[in-house]
């Protein structure tokens, strides 16, 4: 457990040793919970990608289905015309020169 705990938090193998068990204890108790966690991540992409490889040769609208909505996810609310306007009120009312940390010269 020594080991393991010194490993997992980048920490000389004595000093942990010496810290209080109950330090050491919690501290494995927290790897153990990531490294599961960590388990259950890879094996549900996995499982993901997977359901994604049979989507693509078997029901192909399926998957673009998903890639549309992953997009909406993705893509900005704000249409470009309407970013650009904001920019412009933005830097006309000297905004950008508080977050510049200073006045333009």
């Amino acid at each position: 457990m020594i080991a393991r705990v010194a490993r997992g938090y980048a920490q000389a193998p004595l000093a942990v040793a010496r810290a209080p068990f109950a330090e050491t204890a919690w501290a494995a108790l927290q790897l153990a919970t990531l490294e599961r966690v960590d388990a259950l991540t890879r094996d549900s992409e996995a499982l993901h990608a997977a359901t994604r490889n049979a989507l693509a040769f078997h029901e192909p609208r399926k998957l673009e289905e998903e890639r549309r909505a992953l997009l909406q996810l993705v893509r900005p609310q704000v249409s470009a015309s309407d970013a650009k306007a904001r920019a412009l009120r933005l830097v006309r009312s000297g905004a950008m020169n508080d977050l510049e940390g200073g006045t333009p010269a």
